[in-house]
């Protein structure tokens, strides 16, 4: 799936680049020596060319290792030396005039330093430049503005961003950097400050923020190659135009590997990064790009090529048809839907039997009275029992001694036998207890109850009558 997407990313982005070039190529002015015409929008963009450098393969040694390097040399045919352009932009919008970057002037020989010149050429006069954005301080995109020691462009305001200020003209910058670099950092320095010497005295050098929007061009962050590296974009209606600066040096060999670094970079790693994530948007977003070394004019389009590849389409160049993308294969016609069987009607439901009426209940025969329980038979009394025979009178004693009262005798125990009726007995087990003094719980019922108290109450007046009568015969 993700390769199906990059195929349809690369052809929808040449395709675009073939769109985009029709437009291009109708809006390019002859070209001339020195400069370039091209008609983006309202604005009259014009390519200058302030000359050409050789750069030794060599200084292309970042990121990949010896062996890579070697192979893509040999990929692409390179021996010793790069040709590379120094480009610079000047923008007419029809009521001002802008130019980004302004080329080497002198600072590194007679063969550039020709900015000045072919936008005179052109036929506007410096004078009327009135804003001047900078990609990033390197001699080669500064020292255009000055010649000895005077302004270029007199009425111009600067812009460069103000880590790149900070960078280049703070003096503790220098004890940060190794001791092998140092040398070559304070011969840039003084180049720079050469340059912008007029412009501070004239308060026209000035810095950015990220986000600024000045004059029209919207600030892009490319920071690696310096640390306040900033490209610009321009907008006409849907089309983007944008002045990349120097986040690329060689078409030949950074598109192919954008991994690779220059020596010159400040952060080679950061760079390469900026380089990938920015031709990655600019190939997607199908935008216009100025760059200040791609081969003069240096506009043109940045197309996918592969993964982490890409391809340098310059201006006017033919567009790379793209691949006609396989017709979709023909939907299979859907099977017509089976109609629907009709439903069968329900069966009327059977009406419900009435319920049968309940039976009414057998009223309930009335419970028979209970019979009324017998009356006890009252139990018979106990015969009374014999009373003892009186004791025979003591013979009276001598006179003349009296008597010794003879010792009441114990009245005799009643047998039980003999006081209580034997058919009592059974019918009131607990009488027996009564003799003796000890009344038990009565166990039986009322009546019952009744003739036991009476059968004790003559037991016990018939014991009372004996102890009395043999206490008065011993006395």
């Amino acid at each position: 799936m993700k390769a199906l997407s990059l195929a349809l990313l690369m052809s929808l982005s040449s395709l675009a680049f073939a769109q985009a070039d029709v437009s291009i190529q109708s809006n390019v002015s002859k070209a001339q020596s020195g400069f370039y015409n091209y008609q983006f929008g309202p604005y009259k963009i014009v390519a200058l060319q302030d000359g050409s450098n050789q750069l030794n393969r060599e200084l292309f040694n970042q990121n990949i290792s010896n062996e890579e390097r070697t192979a893509l040399f040999q990929q692409l045919n390179i021996e010793n030396t790069l040709a590379t352009s120094v480009n610079a932009f000047l923008i007419d919008d029809g009521h001002s005039l802008m130019l980004v970057d302004s080329g080497a002037a002198s600072c590194f020989g007679d063969h550039l330093g020709s900015v000045a010149k072919n936008i005179e050429a052109v036929g506007y006069k410096l004078s009327n430049i009135q804003t001047v954005f900078l990609t990033h301080l390197h001699p080669d995109h500064v020292c255009g503005i000055s010649n000895a020691g005077k302004a270029v462009f007199p009425l111009a305001t600067l812009y460069v961003h103000e880590d790149e200020s900070k960078y280049w003209l703070d003096p503790n910058t220098v004890t940060t950097l190794p001791s092998a670099s140092q040398q070559k950092f304070k011969q840039t320095v003084i180049h720079i400050q050469q340059a912008i010497e007029p412009y501070q005295k004239t308060s026209s050098f000035r810095t950015f923020k990220d986000g600024a929007v000045i004059n029209g061009l919207e600030v892009i962050n490319t920071t690696g190659h310096t640390p306040g590296h900033r490209s610009f974009k321009l907008v006409s209606g849907d089309q983007t135009l944008v002045f990349l600066g120097d986040v690329v040096h060689s078409h030949q060999l950074q598109f192919e590997q954008p991994k690779l670094s220059v020596d010159f970079d400040t952060d080679p790693v950061k760079a390469s990064e900026t380089r990938i994530k920015t031709f990655d948007a600019l190939a997607l977003n199908k935008s216009v790009v100025a760059a200040a070394h791609l081969p003069f004019p240096g506009i043109g389009q940045i197309a996918l090529n592969g993964n982490l590849k890409y391809k340098w389409m310059p201006l006017g160049s033919p567009a790379t048809p793209a691949t006609p993308a396989t017709p979709a294969t023909p939907a299979t016609p859907a099977t017509p839907a089976t109609p629907a069987t009709p439903a069968t009607p329900a069966t009327p439901a059977t009406p419900a039997t009435p319920a049968t009426p309940a039976t009414p209940a057998t009223p309930a025969t009335p419970a028979t009275p209970a019979t009324p329980a017998t009356p006890a038979t009252p139990a018979t009394p106990a015969t009374p029992a014999t009373p003892a025979t009186p004791a025979t009178p003591a013979t009276p004693a001598t006179p003349a001694t009296p008597a010794t009262p003879a010792t009441p005798a114990t009245p005799a125990t009643p047998a039980t036998s003999a006081l209580i009726n034997p058919s009592a007995e059974k019918a009131l087990p607990e009488v027996v207890e009564v003799a003796n003094g000890t009344v038990a719980e009565p166990v039986v019922n009322e009546t019952v109850k009744k003739v036991s108290e009476s059968t004790n109450i003559s037991i016990q007046e018939s014991i009372r009558k004996e102890v009395t009568h043999t206490t008065e015969a011993t006395q």
